[in-house]
């Protein structure tokens, strides 16, 4: 039975062997390509600088409108985040830094507050969770232009050297 189940292998390879041998390449099809899938949610320019300039009053509101487009392919979920960048030097001035970061576009606004971004003293804010800046906010499929507010309250005198920024992140689902 042993010899039988062999022949029957060896001829199988033979015979595939042969009808192979018979073919005779007539031509090749290349399959080339780029996949470039985007992110769901894209701001563009992807980083943005914002120079508050000398700020030389006690208190203060400065605007930027349009400095960016956000493009939210799906329905998702933002939420910001403010980092500050200590430089070391401490002077007699205490400062405090909120915002308010505007999303426009599709018909649909979002405002997302943003209390106490920046702080080298205490800085009191509202008690209550804030969408989009301490929970994730939704936000629906659509193109926005991107502006920013920003507002501070200082106190003392001398000179201080601020760096923070506002991060945006798509947040998990």
């Amino acid at each position: 039975m042993l010899k039988l189940v062999m022949f029957v292998a060896v001829a199988v390879i033979l015979i595939g062997g042969v009808a192979y041998g018979l073919n005779r390449l007539v031509g090749v099809i290349d399959i080339v390509g780029k996949v470039s899938i985007p992110s769901n949610v894209e701001m563009i320019p992807s980083r943005i600088k914002v120079d508050l300039g000398t700020i030389n009053g006690a208190s203060g509101e400065i605007g930027y409108s349009d400095v960016a487009r956000l493009f939210v392919r799906n329905s998702t979920k933002i939420i910001v985040r403010a980092e500050a960048i200590p430089d070391g030097s401490r002077q007699n001035i205490s400062i405090a830094f909120s915002g308010t970061l505007r999303l426009e576009g599709q018909g649909k606004s979002y405002a997302i507050n943003m209390p106490c971004l920046y702080s080298n003293t205490q800085c009191a804010r509202i008690l209550m969770l804030i969408p989009g800046y301490d929970t994730p906010l939704t936000i629906e499929k659509g193109e926005y232009r991107v502006s920013l507010e920003i507002t501070w309250i200082a106190e003392g005198s001398g000179d201080l050297s601020i760096t923070f920024s506002i991060q945006i992140y798509e947040a998990e689902q």
